[in-house]
Parts: structure tokens; sequence; C-alpha cells
């Protein structure tokens, strides 16, 4: 019969359990990225571009609710 007692302590504590997870995390991503590696720089670049590349709208109730609009840029600042 097993018997479970009180100062028993576990094998492996939270921290270790996370750490051992996220370790065995990294090759499996590694191997998704080479698979999908047209997907996964397309996500980088439109990370950086949100990152770096502030879009700020002014006068947005003149652009039709319908519709097609012609959005241009006055310069680049």
């Amino acid at each position: 019969m097993l018997r479970i007692t009180v100062d028993s302590k576990p094998l492996l504590s939270a921290r270790h359990i996370f750490l051992f997870c996220g370790v065995i995390t990294l090759p499996v991503m590694a191997y998704i990225v080479y698979l999908i590696l047209q997907a996964s720089l397309r996500f980088l670049v439109w990370l950086l571009s949100k990152t770096v590349y502030r879009i700020r709208v002014h006068g947005s109730e003149n652009i039709p609710a319908e519709g097609g609009a012609i959005l241009l840029p006055n310069h680049v600042s």
C-alpha cells in the first residue's frame, strides 16, 4: 500500500517544473520556425515595423465608412 507522509518533499519544485518545460519548449519552437520560416520572418518584420513606426490618424471623420479611400502621407518625419 502507498503511504504519503506529511514531511515528504516532492521530487521537483514548481520552479524546476517550469524551467524544465521552458527548456523542452525551445527546441520545439526552433523546429516550428524552421518548418514555416517565411511566416516566422513575416511575423518578425511585422512586429519590428509596429515597434518602430507609429501611425497617428488626424481627421478620421473624413474617411468614409463604406467604399474605398486613398490614403497619402504628407511627409516622413
